[in-house]
């Protein structure tokens, strides 16, 4: 894992009427006072090797199941006496983050939970017996109203030092991320907001064999979260996929993820992040995000297939514009505006690079892509869905395969929306990027017609301008739902 970059690691200590049920630091699964020693040796080679190594204990003590387990959820005799084991055995470490608990407070499936005043409380000691410095933070729920509820009334509390964001959606991390790195600020304690879990709780982060390029997850959660003033990011692996969160024994099964999170993460560094602030509304195109050091620095992230990015630069001075691929890494380079003069929005051209693999060597070459639209409609009745799924044909990977053929080059689309398994489309829009420019539309729609089965049709495409996108730029969607009231078979 640190070979490729990973630099922290977070873990349950007791999970004891949890999900997993299989670790505790207790002498037995019903002992509360007496610890196994042997074991806590045994935990103590592993922290002590990832020290070495650079990688940072982020200790989960408690899970939303048992959070009430210990001293009815208040910090009295058998509270004190766990923090305190722990503290004394690990907290020497130089890098721990205390976490009180996963999915901390009650929730309707989990309705016994501990109160504020118990969270405070328990954040007060674990400060108090730490004599390293350390970090306290509080796991969250996935959804907006549990966090709200529940990190509101910890802002400004000064033995908190920041949230451990769980966000359902991740569409919404970057958000969610922002909305608690403004508040914490307002409050007059800034908080350390990092992202350590992601949802649908089936999906989180997929194998890199299920998931190859993890573009949506690198986009909307990896640099969502680090360009809204994110402190960091960890990962959790879906239920239903392979080495997941009960049963990770490979951690190669994510290699590709490990390193493109590195290359984000190791990509800011460089930057002075404390002096930095988001300011997405300098970027004019949809779905952009953008950090600021107002005057000096600017990093911005634009959705896949932006063109003609347009940014609104303070301070009369000349600045300099560099690209960076955060797929793949290497060095910044320039595109085909290199600098531009502050003041007002400037356009600040694009990077466009096709590499091109010569033994050794690359031809590097400047294209530009041409976005096209296309209207569809499918009967969804044999499909699992519009979006491409690991084991499962869906109208996606069936468009894009018969789009590859008929253009003789690789076509990744991306659609207005999404339709779940049998869901059907009478009007349904996509987007693409093409090399060359379409000179016979409606010979193409012939040819994808000829090719496509009887459930997908194409009705109509045109090209459009550089920065419309499909998803991005719709205005409204329609949705039909028909119930029938008699029994079907």
């Amino acid at each position: 894992m640190q070979s490729v970059g990973v630099n922290s690691v977070y873990m349950l200590t007791m999970n004891i009427l949890g999900d997993g049920k299989d670790v505790w630091p207790y002498a037995d699964h019903n002992e509360r006072y007496r610890f196994d020693c042997s074991k806590l040796d045994q935990w103590e080679l592993v922290f002590d090797h990832m020290e070495k190594l650079g990688i940072m204990n982020h200790f989960v003590l408690q899970e939303t199941e048992n959070e009430c387990l210990l001293d009815n959820g208040y910090t009295d005799v058998q509270r004190k006496l766990y923090v305190r084991e722990l503290v004394a055995r690990f907290g020497h470490h130089l890098a721990v983050s205390w976490n009180i608990g996963e999915e901390n407070g009650p929730t309707n499936w989990s309705p016994i939970g501990q109160t504020d005043a118990q969270k405070k409380d328990m954040m007060n000691f674990l400060k108090q017996v730490t004599s390293y410095p350390s970090i306290v933070v509080l796991h969250t729920h996935s959804n907006d109203s549990h966090q709200d509820e529940y990190l509101n009334p910890m802002l400004g509390f000064e033995n908190m030092d920041g949230p451990s964001m769980q966000i359902g959606d991740p569409a919404r991390v970057h958000e969610r991320v922002k909305k608690w790195v403004d508040e914490s600020a307002k409050s007059g304690k800034r908080w350390l907001v990092n992202l350590d879990e992601i949802g649908p709780a089936w999906k989180g982060v997929m194998p890199d064999s299920h998931d190859a390029q993890h573009d949506t997850v690198r986009q909307d959660c990896l640099w969502g979260t680090l360009l809204a003033g994110g402190a960091g990011v960890e990962w959790y692996c879906g239920y239903r996929y392979p080495h997941n969160d009960l049963n990770l024994d490979d951690f190669r099964s994510r290699d590709t993820w490990w390193k493109q999170s590195t290359l984000a993460t190791r990509f800011v560094q460089q930057f002075p992040l404390e002096e930095m602030k988001c300011s997405d509304e300098l970027v004019i195109n949809k779905g952009a995000f953008c950090l600021e050091k107002p005057g000096e620095i600017y990093i911005a992230y634009l959705p896949a297939g932006t063109q003609n990015a347009k940014i609104n630069l303070s301070g009369d001075k000349t600045f300099s514009i560099k690209w960076f691929n955060p797929r793949e890494g290497g060095e910044m380079q320039a595109g085909t505006v290199e600098t531009v003069q502050g003041k007002d929005f400037k356009v600040w051209g694009f990077h466009r690079q096709k590499v091109k693999r010569l033994g050794s060597c690359f031809e590097i070459k400047i294209l530009e892509f041409e976005t096209v639209f296309l209207q569809i409609s499918y009967k969804g009745t044999n499909y699992h869905g519009w979006q491409i799924q690991p084991n499962a044909i869906s109208v996606q990977e069936v468009l894009e395969k018969t789009l590859s053929t008929v253009l003789r080059e690789t076509i990744e689309v991306v659609g207005a929306g999404r339709t779940d398994t049998g869901v059907h489309a009478s009007f349904f829009v996509l987007h693409f990027e093409l090399e060359k420019e379409i000179q016979e539309p409606e010979n193409l729609l012939y040819k994808l017609n000829s090719l496509l089965p009887y459930d997908i049709a194409c009705q109509k495409i045109w090209p459009v301008e550089p920065d419309l996108h499909a998803r991005f730029s719709a205005v409204s969607r329609t949705y039909k739902y028909y119930i029938s009231t008699q029994k079907s078979v």
